[in-house]
């Protein structure tokens, strides 16, 4: 259902397997989620600034400039990510506190992400024809579109035009810092179902 239909090909009857957790299942899955984590581990797996490795040192052929250009826009958005979750945190007054908060409207929040995001993506996409092989140019089409998203998930979470999902912050305590989380989730999902 989450994907269109694409999954599956044509049917008559479905056989569900531990049916039990299907509506768990599905508002995961029919809902939209982001944390500031799986933003960071994204941009680890474009450039690692420890390790230097990533997309950037998998593809020498691209050039040292677009490998540059890569490197910068991943550390630019390693900071962005930072400085857009303190504020969403600020204004929704939860940065004392961990546990979860209902979003009944959209934040005030400036959305300096999805724009950065879509960029990075666009350099990776753009990167295709300069590759040989189709598990190459895939493997960057794979990047480009968890880029692009991402940077759909973070406009959607703070616009909160879908008026069928409850929308909501959920902050925990971790080793690295604090796992912030934006999640929606279907009011219903009968219908879906």
């Amino acid at each position: 259902l989450a994907a269109g239909g694409r999954v599956l090909p044509a049917y008559d009857a479905v056989i569900l397997d531990e049916a039990h957790s299907i509506e768990e299942v599905a508002a995961t899955h029919l809902g939209i989620s982001i944390t500031n984590f799986a933003l960071k581990w994204q941009f680890d797996q474009i450039h690692h600034p420890e390790t230097k490795k990533g997309l950037v040192a998998r593809f020498p052929a691209l050039g040292p400039a677009w490998r540059r250009g890569l490197v910068r826009q991943a550390n630019i958005l390693r900071r962005l990510t930072d400085e857009f979750f303190e504020s969403l945190l600020d204004a929704v007054k939860m940065s004392e506190k961990f546990g979860a908060i209902r979003i009944r409207k959209p934040p005030a929040v400036a959305n300096h992400l999805s724009i950065p995001l879509n960029d990075l993506a666009g350099q990776i996409r753009g990167a295709r024809d300069g590759v040989e092989s189709p598990e190459d140019k895939q493997e960057l089409k794979a990047y480009a579109d968890r880029l692009t998203s991402m940077a759909s998930t973070i406009d959607n979470f703070l616009k909160q035009d879908d008026r069928t999902l409850v929308y909501w912050i959920e902050v925990e305590k971790r080793a690295r810092g604090s796992r912030i989380q934006l999640k929606a989730s279907p009011v219903d999902l009968s219908k879906s179902l």
